[in-house]
């Protein structure tokens, strides 16, 4: 009887698994509990705001090749993290993204089709072409295409997901305003003699941008400014810098380029005098300082490690790094940033550095530093061709990173504490006066009463919400020179090589601050890989400890073969077709063609033993990561089926006295 109850327990349990798992999964298939550092795959509240954000439905269809995914681990993962994020938006949209998943199979219409839409193909065999893309549209035929969802960009997965649905939401044109003192709109190259095109990162810009200019004694920005861009502001007035701080103060948010010397800066050359020791630099000093924010003037940023190899002047062969033109890695960039974590190399000539004052009313992030192998270089060594060779021997690195980029937030006070610069006050009080005075005319007239006494200034004094604003030190970088070569074939210019990120640095820094807050908001979340790093520790150290016997090998086998050969090239004679040797020297080539035989054996196995070494530790630890929980529930359950069954002996003891 007690079998058959318990034979009937163990089925009744079966199947109550198994009714609650296929209840969950249709009534709780959208529900999740993230227990992952930094809720990973959770979408952020910002993101939420963003999928509610459109007025009108937004369709989003993702193509991808699931079957042809399978077998490629790291690729059908991806693939599942996406189809989650799609799945996230699309429900917190509230009915406002319609999302459809499309397998396009080879040689079907539905691939075609993912063609036709702009999807890339990425081919995994000589018939199949394998498709993980997203196509997204509006209801008034705006377009938004991924072609590709690449693993290494998964941090920023959300991150460009809101931003296209921020760009379908509103599909009218943001507007740039550009302030700047360089001729990046076009006009004549003095250098050149001849007229110039509008700089690359214009054109780029102008993509995604409405684009106003801006000039440098401006009293005033334009209103409906989404983002403004300022490049170079030399000559700047403080009417125009005080326009800057209201505006960023208000919740404008802005890309400011600045540079100590700026070899860009062809404004005050002329053909007939290239003026030595002209000043090219350009700073917003009254907003810096007030921010807590500086950049010393008169020295630029050089770098051992990132300066780029160029030839000496007047020698063929000697190339030495120029420390003052900088190639900076993504190592030196901010991965988790949307701005910089998709770049690979920034050309950085003749930069600054940025310094943070301790009680500075910004928090600085940093985007772009240098290594550790920086120092500051005065601009007078920079300014008249100087020769590298000279500077690399003066050149003494201090061990600090400099930040050359970075995110500036906080909630500042005005710079101008005492009110509107003087000649904008006068202007505004002439003004004032002229209107008083027609005023009190029209009053006299008997036309109508006296005007009321002008209002006191509306200027903001405090940020009330946390500023926006970049800030790069260095304005060379987004020239044409400094990132792009243009190919020209008699006179007719065929197109560009893009030989760095550094216009793509510059739309997407622009991108981003024309966002709205919740995009803002938006970062780079943390890493979605989770390595053994214990394994990697274990195996890095065993190639530490492998890597000095093989270097030893190596080295006993290249003077083997070094007196093998010198050997043997001493014994052929001119024009002979045999060699000749002695008996002795017969044994020692034997017994150096036996050394190099077991030298390479030898390596061979140092090899072999540190593959296996790595294969046993990575299955030592897949096999403890895999059976540590079922063994612990093990141990419970026979810790507790232990102290049932002590219980019930106590039990029976207490029984029996009684």
């Amino acid at each position: 009887m007690s079998k058959t109850i318990g034979l009937f327990s163990i089925m009744l349990l079966i199947v109550l698994f198994l009714g609650i798992n296929v209840t969950a999964d249709r009534a709780l298939s959208g529900a999740r509990i993230d227990l992952t550092e930094g809720r990973l795959y959770t979408i952020q509240p910002a993101s939420k705001r963003i999928a509610q954000s459109p007025a009108e439905p937004l369709r989003f269809r993702f193509y991808y090749s699931k079957n042809l995914a399978r077998g490629i681990p790291q690729l059908e993962a991806y693939g599942r993290r996406v189809e989650e994020m799609l799945r996230s938006f699309e429900s917190a949209s509230g009915g406002k993204i319609e999302l459809e998943i499309i397998d396009p199979e080879p040689f079907s219409e539905a691939e075609d089709e993912a063609v036709a839409e702009g999807v890339s193909p990425q081919p995994v065999s000589a018939t199949s072409n394998l498709y993980f893309g997203l196509v997204a549209t509006n209801a008034l035929d705006g377009r938004e295409v991924i072609p590709v969802f690449r693993p290494d960009e998964e941090r920023f997965l959300e991150y460009r997901i809101a931003q296209i649905v921020t760009k379908l939401a509103d599909p009218d044109k943001p507007k740039l305003g550009l302030l700047t003192g360089l001729e990046m709109l076009g006009g004549f190259d003095p250098r050149t003699q001849r007229p110039r095109a509008e700089w690359g990162v214009v054109r780029e810009l102008r993509a995604t941008f409405d684009i106003e200019l801006i000039g440098p004694d401006a009293g005033e920005l334009p209103a409906d400014l989404d983002v403004l861009m300022v490049v170079h502001p030399r000559g700047i007035t403080p009417e125009t810098e005080y326009a800057i701080d209201q505006y960023v103060l208000g919740g404008g948010n802005a890309v400011v380029f600045v540079d100590p010397h700026c070899e860009s800066d062809q404004s005050q050359q002329s053909m007939q005098m290239m003026q030595v020791g002209q000043d090219k630099s350009s700073s917003l000093p009254t907003l810096f300082e007030a921010w807590g924010v500086g950049m010393e003037r008169g020295r630029v940023v050089g770098d051992l490690s990132l300066g780029i190899n160029i030839r000496a002047p007047g020698t063929r062969q000697d190339i030495v790094p120029y420390v003052i033109w900088l190639a900076a890695t993504g190592e030196q960039m901010a991965e988790g940033d949307p701005v910089t974590g998709g770049l690979s190399l920034l050309n950085i000539a003749t930069g600054g550095a940025f310094t943070i004052a301790d009680d500075a009313a910004v928090t600085m992030e940093p985007l772009v530093t240098t290594t550790d192998q920086s120092a500051m270089v005065a601009v007078e060594k920079v300014r008249s061709f100087p020769d590298p060779r000279a500077l690399l021997n003066d050149f003494f690195p201090d061990g600090e990173v400099r930040t050359i980029a970075a995110r500036l937030t906080g909630t500042p006070a005005t710079a101008f504490p005492d009110g509107p610069p003087d000649a904008l006050a006068e202007a505004d009080a002439e003004a004032e006066a002229d209107a008083d005075e027609d005023a009190e005319s029209v009053a006299e007239a008997g036309e109508v009463e006296p005007a009321e006494p002008a209002a006191e200034s509306d200027q903001i004094m405090r940020a009330e919400s946390p500023i926006n604003v970049i800030v790069v030190a260095d304005a060379d970088m987004i020239e044409d020179g400094g990132w792009i070569r243009e190919i020209n074939m008699g006179g007719v210019v065929l197109g560009y090589d893009v030989l760095a990120d550094n216009g793509a640095f510059a739309v997407n820094a622009a991108e981003q601050m024309a966002g709205s807050t919740d995009l803002l908001a938006l970062r780079g979340r943390g890493e979605f890989r989770r390595p053994f790093t214990v394994l990697e520790e274990m195996v890095r150290q065993a190639e530490a400890e492998s890597s000095a016997r093989v270097a030893t090998l190596q080295e006993k086998e290249e003077q083997a073969t070094a007196r093998l050969n010198e050997l043997l090239m001493g014994q052929v004679d001119a024009g002979a077709t045999t060699l000749v040797l002695t008996e002795e020297m017969q044994a020692e080539v034997d017994a150096l063609e036996e050394t190099q035989r077991e030298v390479r054996k030898e390596l061979r196995d140092v090899q072999l033993n540190l593959r296996k070494d790595v294969e046993s530790l990575e299955t030592r630890l897949k096999i403890i990561n895999t059976a540590m929980v079922p063994g612990l529930l093990v141990v419970l359950a026979l810790g507790l089926a232990g102290y049932r069954g002590l219980q019930r002996r106590a039990d029976r003891r207490r029984g029996s006295l009684r």
